[in-house]
C-alpha cells in the first residue's frame, strides 16, 4: 500500500505491496515534483525576506543616528557644546585644569 512522506506529503509506493500496479506518471512523478517545486519556491522567498530584514537591521542604527543628529544637534546654536572642549570651565572631561606654576616636584 502506498504511503506519504511526513514533511512534503510526497507519494511513496511500496515495491512489495504495489509492485503489480501500473506506473502512473501523473500521481507518482508530476504531483510529487509540483510539491517539491512549491516548497523550494517558498524556501527561496523566505531566504530573500531574511536577507532584506538583515539589511534593514544593519541600516537602522545609522539612520537613527542621522535622525538624532538632525533633531537634537543640528539646530543648536554655534558653541552650544563648546563647554566640553574649552579650558576655561574647570572640571570638563576633555581638558582637565592644569596646576599653576608648571610641572615640578614639591618639597
Amino acid at each position: 500500500m502506498a504511503s506519504y512522506t511526513p514533511n512534503l506529503n510526497l507519494l511513496m509506493k511500496d515495491p512489495v505491496a504495489d509492485g503489480a500496479d501500473t506506473f502512473n506518471i501523473e500521481t507518482m512523478l508530476n504531483q510529487n515534483w509540483e510539491k517539491i517545486d512549491r516548497q523550494v519556491l517558498l524556501a527561496m522567498a523566505a531566504y530573500q525576506v531574511s536577507i532584506l530584514l538583515a539589511a534593514m537591521l544593519l541600516v537602522a542604527p545609522a539612520a537613527a543616528a542621522v535622525v538624532f543628529i538632525r533633531m537634537f544637534v543640528a539646530n543648536k546654536p554655534r558653541g552650544y557644546f563648546g563647554f566640553w572642549l574649552e579650558e576655561r570651565f574647570p572640571g570638563s572631561k576633555l581638558n582637565p585644569p592644569q596646576k599653576a606654576g608648571g610641572n615640578h616636584a614639591s618639597a
